[in-house]
This record gives structure tokens, sequence and C-alpha cells, in this order.
């Protein structure tokens, strides 16, 4: 074999040497590289963490609103309205004259009379860390048991149940939609059930002036507490 043989038949080995170098490499970084997440699951926890962030906000907020109230289904449809008072966490509704009162943990069902306020024992209801955490563990940790999507209208949200990870909640039925106003408040929510829909829709939301949008539609010693506390 001549030296120019000799050195094209190294320069031939030097490039398969180089050749099988480069596919090793690039099947390995194939073999070792994470999958890319699913842009349906990594959309649905963005949506579901900007529900929690809303949901959060409208909990916080302070107002006054009137809510219309209902349930439909198999040619029945049901409503009455209340009205809703939100601030620092607390909740009051006054639904035909019955009012119902959360706050720091606990929920007083009232009636008024002329003279005097008739009141249940306070029963326990979820704290907003409680409610948080069930939130966060039906719409966004491992398991979540609903896929939550942005709705086509704006500062809405669509949810629908993954019956692979566990029955309907109260919350969000088999489905459900959920509004909020710019402002952050929570201006309806349409469920569905397994035989109906539960309907809120709010309207004439006041976020002053609260002290007189109260008075005469809840008992002035609960108005005192609901504005007072801290």
């Amino acid at each position: 074999m001549n030296q120019r043989s000799a050195v094209a038949v190294l320069a031939f080995l030097l490039m398969a040497v180089a050749f099988l170098t480069w596919r090793v490499l690039a099947l390995r970084s194939t073999a070792v590289a994470p999958p890319s997440p699913s842009p349906t699951t990594e959309s649905s926890v963005t949506a579901a963490e900007a529900f929690v962030s809303a949901w959060t906000k409208d909990q916080q907020a302070t107002y006054v609103a009137t809510a219309t109230v209902g349930l439909r289904g198999d040619g029945v449809k049901s409503e009455t309205e209340e009205v809703r008072a939100r601030r620092h966490g607390q909740l009051m509704i006054n639904r035909d004259s019955t009012i119902y009162y959360q706050h720091d943990g606990v929920t007083e069902t009232c009636r008024q009379t002329p003279s005097e306020i008739f009141c249940t024992p306070p029963a326990s209801t979820p704290t907003f860390s409680e409610q948080l955490n069930e939130l966060n563990d039906l719409l966004i940790e491992t398991g979540r048991r609903y896929r939550t999507t942005l709705s086509e209208d704006p500062g809405c949200f669509d949810f629908e149940l993954d019956r692979s990870q566990g029955p309907a909640t109260t919350l969000f039925g088999q489905a459900a939609t959920y509004c909020f106003d710019p402002d952050g408040v929570l201006v309806s929510t349409l469920i569905q059930r397994q035989n109906r829909e539960d309907f809120v829709e709010v309207s004439d939301v006041a976020t002053t002036g609260l002290e007189s949008a109260l008075t005469g539609l809840f008992p002035e010693p609960i108005i005192e507490q609901f504005l007072s506390a801290p």
C-alpha cells in the first residue's frame, strides 16, 4: 500500500470513528432528556392556579351585593334573592329574612323579631385555610379531581370532573363555571349536578358605604360585629 492510499484509509477511519461517537452521544442525550410537559396539563394547572388566586381575592374583598340563587332541571326552576356582604374573610347572607353569619370558623343562623334576635348555637364551618387546602387538592395537586380551563368569557373558569380521581363534590359537581368581575368579586356560578344545575348570579355590587347598605337588612349587633372585626 503506497503512502497516498494509507492516508486515505486513515482519514476514512477517523471519519467513521467521529460519526459513531456523535451517534452514541446523540442517542444518550435523547435517552436521558426529561419528557416535555404536556401542553394540556401545563395549561390546566396554570388555569387552576389563576382560579385559586381569583377565589382568594374574592374571599378577602369587601363588598355588599344582591344575588339570585336557584336551581333548575327536569322542567323545574326555583330561585330566590339574597343579600351578601363580605369583609375581612367574614360572610353575611340575608335570605328570606334568615341571617347566615360566617366568621372565625363558625356559622350562626339567626332570625330577628322587633325586639329580639334568635340565633342557633355556632356550628363549625371550614376556615379560609381549610377551604384553600381543599381547592389545591381538587384542582392543583397530583391526582387532582378536576380539569380547569379558561372560559371563552373573560374572568370565567370551567371545571370538568375526572371520574377516575373520585366522585363529584359540592363545590364543582360534574362540571361547573365560576366567573369573577374585574375587581375580583365572584359574580356567577353554574354547577352541573346529577339531575339539576345550581346557579348564582350576583348584581348591584357595592364596595363602599357598607354600613348604610347593611342597615335594615341585618341585625344591628351583627352589623357592629361585622364592621369592627380587624
